[in-house]
């Protein structure tokens, strides 16, 4: 790992030191945080302006809730001995394990596991943020990951910058947030896919911006913007928004599957087939959307009838991580699928 500060890190006015500092203490998770986590609506939604005293509102942008996380040791995980130089390993609903090394001097990203047909892992880890970091802060860290994917061996080779680009207040649906430090995040890599005798590029530009509040250990608000670009081709992630809920529960239960409005089953789905289970979500026809992991709309439709139970056919989806999306309108449901065919 090779860390390289900016000279805008360096050069802080007395001014600055009064704006909101991130450090260990304020920051790094322990086992036993957990929270609630919203996905949003990205329609009409962007990321605002930076700079000093900024008030953010993002309190019209309702999302339903899309999964709950919780903060464990990572030594007591399942994919623990993969990440030997992680000591954080947060789950989310999907009992998708990310592992993290988090200390005094900052958080550093192993990858995560299962993953989709392997582990991803950082033998370079990737640093988040560095401590102590404020409006202004910057660097650039390198990193790289190797792993295998089924049959396809894969590398993540770049660079990620890191810069405090705002603070303020920020408004979001679950409440309003003083004293907040803006962390913009570029992500700059080429991914190798080596499946012989082919051998595939992809080259990621993705931004992310997270607001952080110190005392509490998830970003309050989150904003991603994925772009990847392959053979002269721009797969479009488009804006994904997150945010969570204010309250950090010890002893987190993992219960979110009750709450769903929208189940899917099979899920992973080997049959070609799934069925979506409505609960007290559809007041019109949905519209059903799928997409690739990669942003790309690999299928559309609108169900002809009204009902609480919906058969879409996925034969046409190739193995791999998609994300279903239901809609009447008013409001959207975001569903994560695997389609596990041979």
């Amino acid at each position: 790992m090779k860390l390289f500060f900016l000279l805008t890190g360096m050069l802080l006015s007395n001014a600055v030191f009064a704006q909101p500092v991130i450090n260990a203490g304020n920051y790094n998770a322990v086992a036993g945080d957990a929270t609630d986590e919203y996905d949003l609506d990205t329609v009409g939604y962007s990321p605002g302006p930076g700079g000093a005293g900024v008030t953010w509102n993002f309190a019209p942008f309702n999302g339903p809730a899309l999964f709950g996380l919780s903060v464990h040791n990572a030594s007591g995980t399942p994919f623990s001995s993969l990440f030997p130089g992680a000591n954080i390993s947060i789950q989310n609903a999907f009992t998708d394990f990310h592992y993290y090394d988090m200390n005094a001097t900052g958080q550093y990203f192993y990858g995560w596991g299962p993953g989709y047909g392997g582990s991803e892992i950082y033998t370079d880890p990737a640093q988040l943020i560095a401590y102590p970091f404020t409006y202004l802060s910057a660097y650039v860290d390198t990193f790289y990951a190797q792993f295998m994917r089924g049959t396809e061996s894969i590398t993540y080779d770049g660079t990620v910058s890191v810069e405090g680009d705002g603070y303020g207040t920020i408004t979001t649906p679950t409440g309003t947030y003083t004293n907040v430090l803006r962390v913009k995040i570029y992500w700059d890599f080429t991914e190798t896919r080596i499946e012989a005798p082919d051998t595939s590029y992809f080259f990621n530009d993705n931004v992310e911006y997270h607001w952080i509040k110190p005392g509490l250990h998830f970003p309050v608000f989150t904003y991603k913007k994925i772009s990847i670009t392959s053979d002269s081709i721009m797969f479009k992630g488009g804006a994904i928004g997150r945010y969570i809920d204010s309250k950090q529960i010890p002893d987190f239960v993992n219960d979110v599957e009750s709450e769903k409005n929208v189940s899917v089953y099979p899920n992973p789905c080997s049959t070609g087939k799934i069925q979506l289970l409505m609960k007290g979500f559809i007041t019109a026809k949905p519209e059903i959307q799928i997409m690739n992991a990669g942003g790309q709309l690999v299928y559309c439709a609108q169900s002809a009838l009204n009902s609480n139970v919906i058969d879409v056919d996925v034969q046409g989806l190739e193995r791999g991580l998609y994300f279903l999306l239901v809609s009447n309108g008013t409001n959207q449901v975001t569903e994560k699928l695997v389609i596990n065919k041979e």
